[in-house]
């Protein structure tokens, strides 16, 4: 990806989107704002990809296929000003309840990972140029790049040599 220079927004939490994860008014407003000033690349905040893994009032979402034309008009917008535009892909467990990376079955690793690649497809189908995946602050990955939550044998942590 080809940047108009190093200026990146980074991923924030704005908590403007409607109570279904749709885009709105004022959230627009603030991507337009910064495409226009200059910024060379947006990563947007974090996008949940399932209908049921939220945790954030206003957060941002992109679940269903039907919301790809919302967003494929957003990314428009944002490439109209000549800047690049990535999607932050979140999931915060089932209901906002995390597992325990201890010891999640084979088809729970198996549905996360097919929700992760559905929303890869969704925002590739939306027009983003690329996808950030969130693994920090508690969320279902951050987990297991944690002594705390991650006691499966063998694993010694972030900066262990035995990560998985």
């Amino acid at each position: 990806m080809k940047l108009k220079n190093r200026f990146i927004r980074s991923v924030t939490w704005e908590g403007m989107a409607d109570s279904s994860g749709g885009l709105t008014d004022r959230l627009i407003k603030v991507y337009e704002t910064l495409a226009q000033g200059g910024v060379g690349l947006i990563i947007t905040g974090g996008t949940y990809l399932a209908k049921n893994s939220t945790t954030l009032p206003g957060m941002a979402g992109l679940y269903e296929d039907s919301a790809i034309q919302d967003y494929r008009k957003f990314t428009d917008m944002v490439h109209a000003h000549g800047c690049p535009i990535v999607l932050q892909l979140a999931y915060a467990g089932r209901d906002g309840e995390m597992w325990n990376p201890s010891s999640p079955s084979k088809n729970d690793i198996k549905s996360v990972v097919k929700v992760f690649g559905e929303g890869a497809i969704r925002a590739k189908r939306a027009g983003f140029d690329g996808v950030q995946i969130h693994a920090a602050h508690g969320y279902f990955l951050s987990q297991f790049l944690s002594r705390q939550s991650n006691t499966r044998q063998g694993f010694k942590g972030r900066m262990g040599s035995e990560a998985f």
